[in-house]
């Protein structure tokens, strides 16, 4: 058994056996862009990182409206030069990350220093920057702002910083320095400029490329500005120099913080570029391209072309088996990576030479930033978005996010615009970490590393626990670097974390399929209930089992989650109708493994109880309750069911009394019969190719369960009769043979449906809605559908668990 989880808050000594853990900077975050023609769901992915230094605070803030006014002057970072901008409006409103500048570490006039918990909002609902920049050291604006989107839908990208040739310096420096009032943009200042000022991505990259030629840059960088309509990528290494590309749908590329625009032809209509973009690098003497063409390989002008690092290499490697590239391959032919607008001399569309072996998926991109050397103990935060082009702009942006080291991590996703606060975690101030003491802290949660300077240790400020970042910073840091600890961290329990967070981040993806089905149809003031719920509730989650993962490490043993289970198990009222058998043997189970020692017993046993549970719990219709009429096993089943055979009518109504159409009738039944698919297609007119129900009437055809209404047409849009629903039923169980008439005055003895009636009523899936009447060519409503289905095609065992009411 290992320490207890005082030994980690008190006396935590973590050992790095690598110098690096102060090395990882700025230099090592890492973009992926995949137009929408890779992507698995169709829509364009823009991805970033933000690396910068292992234990540097970080917190998540939403900037509203008017923080900044009309005609007032924003000056940005000193360290950089104060980059100053006056706003031509009162700013949008727009959430990003930002170092913690709002903890207050002193004031002059008070005998001890004054702390607070939250960033604070003044009397005129603007935040207060009063903390201390860590760049700077002075209050007064925000430090290291990183990506976020504004309530027009306009996001912008963390910058990934680049950096220029000795010789492109020597001509065009980057301009730290004020001249005549003015000095180059900040790349950390560009997300709050943009962002504050800016409605679309046209708007957005002609300011950014104005100030560019106005004031230059403080340093190189690369990033993206996009809408739900257009998504620009711009590279400027040098103070004045740049290219700015509107990507298309059929483009991927990566850039680890080294320039990957390559040979660019500057005629091409989705290409802006500085003005003496050709001369600067020809007056350097580095220009490489075809002046008489207006060509220029830009990364082979502007920066060192042969450098290339690993991350380049795991990341092309990850995106297709076949890969097996070096950094000698990549540096011999950079085109493997690199964009470019030109083949055989003439413009065509923006592309690169990269080729995924597969339609990168959400999961795909979560799992590119858990890469070695991609993930690191630099991150700070990663974000990712995917931009629906076709969505109101609601719901056009879907925002991705983690903090610190990527691997040991989960993305949450939400909807920017639809989100009203966020989870307490991601503003909870702390401080900075206290670095590079001499001596080991007596107390506190801290660990150590070697660097050029000898040993040195980090202390993680107090609260570390209650602060989104600092948690996952903890979690990481221990994993990483208690490898000299009495009791170091296992392979088995890296792997047992690594688990834990998959199956967490599986369960975002599910949870966050149905929030799209509950606010599809939702108004606005539900769907931003919803969302801003779902985001803080999954925050919180995630928050939560990081730090039992913490104790967990330290403990060897985890059982909280498991008793918490045990605890909403015993919760839950008895399900009427629904056969409970299940949650109770799992319940049994996770009882007896609570006396357990061994991790994956403790594991197993818990996600058993909480699959029993989630198959009572997450039927949610508000029209039919647990003491509802006939319907409501029927309609559970239907819910539960794999493949599932409908989903009702919203996210919180089945509308059991509405009526059914002929069509899904049909599709209930061949969904409730395994989506079986027919050899050919329906002939009828009326079924079109592309219809949600053309498979399942091809199969009834085939099957010989439906003739239709005539030998062209189906009638899909005819309600469903009840003698016509259960005629599918009985053709569907090959006909059947009743042992004796039906006994409803309403069911002639040579109809169509004469025999299914009496197959129905002999088995029980009918008792007609009378004891004399069966009323045929009543319509047929969803509850009653579901019904016929349930006690014609459940299990035997579970028919005798549901009541039959005289009613049907």
């Amino acid at each position: 058994m290992k320490s207890t989880m005082k030994r980690l808050l008190i006396a935590a000594c973590m050992l790095a056996l690598i110098v690096a853990l102060f090395a990882v900077s700025a230099y090592a975050c890492t973009t992926i862009y995949v137009g929408g023609n890779l992507a698995e769901d169709g829509v364009p992915i823009v991805a970033r990182s933000e690396d910068y230094t292992n234990s540097a605070s970080k917190l998540m803030y939403i900037s509203p409206s008017g923080q900044y006014k009309a005609g007032e002057k924003f000056v940005g970072c000193e360290e950089y030069g104060g980059f100053e901008w006056t706003w031509t409006h009162d700013s949008y409103r727009f959430d990003a990350y930002t170092a913690d500048v709002f903890y207050e570490v002193y004031k002059e006039d008070a005998e001890e220093p004054i702390t607070r918990n939250q960033y604070t909002v003044g009397e005129d609902g603007r935040i207060v920057f009063d903390g201390v920049c860590p760049e700077c050291g002075k209050p007064g604006h925000p430090s290291y702002t990183e990506h976020g989107t504004n309530e027009k839908g306009l996001t912008v990208s963390s910058t990934e910083t680049i950096s220029p040739t000795r010789q492109i310096r020597n001509v065009d420096p980057f301009k730290t320095q004020k001249v005549d009032g003015k000095v180059g943009i900040e790349e950390t200042d560009i997300p709050t400029v943009i962002l504050s000022e800016c409605a679309t991505a046209r708007e957005g990259i002609t300011l950014l490329l104005k100030i560019y030629d106005e004031c230059g840059c403080a340093n190189g960088a690369g990033l993206f500005i996009a809408d739900q309509k257009e998504i620009w990528y711009v590279e400027n290494t040098t103070g004045t120099q740049y290219i700015a590309l509107k990507l298309n749908n059929d483009l991927m590329f990566l850039e680890p913080n080294m320039p990957v625009i390559g040979l660019i032809d500057l005629d091409d209509e989705n290409v802006i570029a500085s003005k003496r973009l050709i001369e600067v690098a020809k007056e350097a003497g580095t220009f490489v391209g075809n002046e008489e063409e207006n060509q220029i390989d830009y990364r082979a002008s502007y920066s060192n072309a042969a450098s290339v690092n690993a991350r380049m290499v795991n990341g092309l490697n990850f995106l297709n088996k076949e890969y097996s590239y070096d950094t000698a391959a990549l540096a011999a032919d950079t085109t493997a990576f690199t964009i470019s607008n030109v083949k055989d001399g003439a413009i065509v569309p923006i592309y690169t030479n990269i080729k995924a072996d597969r339609k990168l998926t959400v999961d795909d991109i979560c799992n590119y930033y858990k890469l070695d050397s991609i993930g690191n103990t630099g991150n700070t935060d990663t974000c990712f978005f995917q931009l629906y082009p076709d969505r109101p702009i609601e719901t056009g942006t879907v925002q991705w996010t983690s903090m610190s080291h990527g691997t040991w991590n989960v993305f949450i996703p939400t909807y920017p615009l639809l989100t009203d606060s966020l989870y307490e975690g991601y503003g909870y101030c702390v401080g900075e970490a206290t670095k590079r003491l001499t001596e080991k802290p007596e107390s506190g949660m801290y660990y150590a590393s070697t660097g050029r300077t000898g040993l040195s240790y980090t202390l993680l400020p107090a609260d570390w626990d209650k602060n989104f970042y600092w948690t996952f910073d903890a979690l990481s840091n221990y994993i990483l670097y208690g490898a000299n600890i009495d009791d170091p961290v296992t392979d088995e329990e890296k792997q047992y974390v690594l688990d834990q967070f998959s199956a967490l981040q599986h369960k975002i993806y599910d949870s966050f399929e149905y929030l799209n089905t509950a606010i599809k149809d939702a108004d606005n003031a539900a769907a931003r209930k919803s969302v801003t719920g779902f985001y803080a509730d999954f925050s919180e989650q995630t928050h939560k089992k990081a730090l039992k993962l913490v104790g967990f490490l330290v403990d060897g043993v985890y059982k909280a989650d498991l008793a918490e289970a045990i605890e909403a198990a015993e919760a839950v009222e008895a399900v009427r109708y629904v056969d409970v058998a299940a949650l109770n043997k799992a319940l049994e189970e996770a009882k007896k493994a609570t006396e357990s020692d061994d991790q994956a017993v403790i594991d197993g046993a818990e996600d058993a109880l909480r699959k029993a549970m989630a198959e009572l719990v997450e039927f949610r219709f508000d029209d039919v309750k647990n003491d509802a009429k006939y319907y409501f096993a029927p309609v559970y089943w239907a819910y539960t069911h794999d493949p599932q055979i409908t989903k009702g009518t919203s996210a919180s109504q089945f509308s059991p009394d509405e009526s059914c159409t002929r069509a899904q009738a049909v599709t209930f039944l061949w969904r409730a019969m395994g989506c079986e698919k027919a050899e050919k297609a329906a002939s009828f007119s009326d079924v079109p190719a592309d219809a949600y129900y053309a498979d399942a009437v091809a199969w009834a055809v085939e099957k010989g369960i439906t003739t239709g209404t005539s030998p062209e047409r189906f009638s899909p849009d005819d309600t469903c009769t009840r003698a016509q629903v259960v005629t599918f039923l009985w053709r569907c169980a090959g006909k059947a043979k009743a042992e004796k008439a039906a006994t409803f005055t309403d069911v002639p003895a040579d109809t169509y449906f004469t025999d299914a009636v009496a197959w129905a009523q002999e088995n029980a899936i009918t008792t007609g809605t009378s004891a004399e009447h069966f009323s045929p060519d009543a319509e047929c409503t969803r509850g009653q559908i579901v019904t016929f289905l349930y006690r014609a095609l459940q299990e035997t065992e579970h028919e005798k668990l549901e009541e039959i009411a005289p009613v049907t």
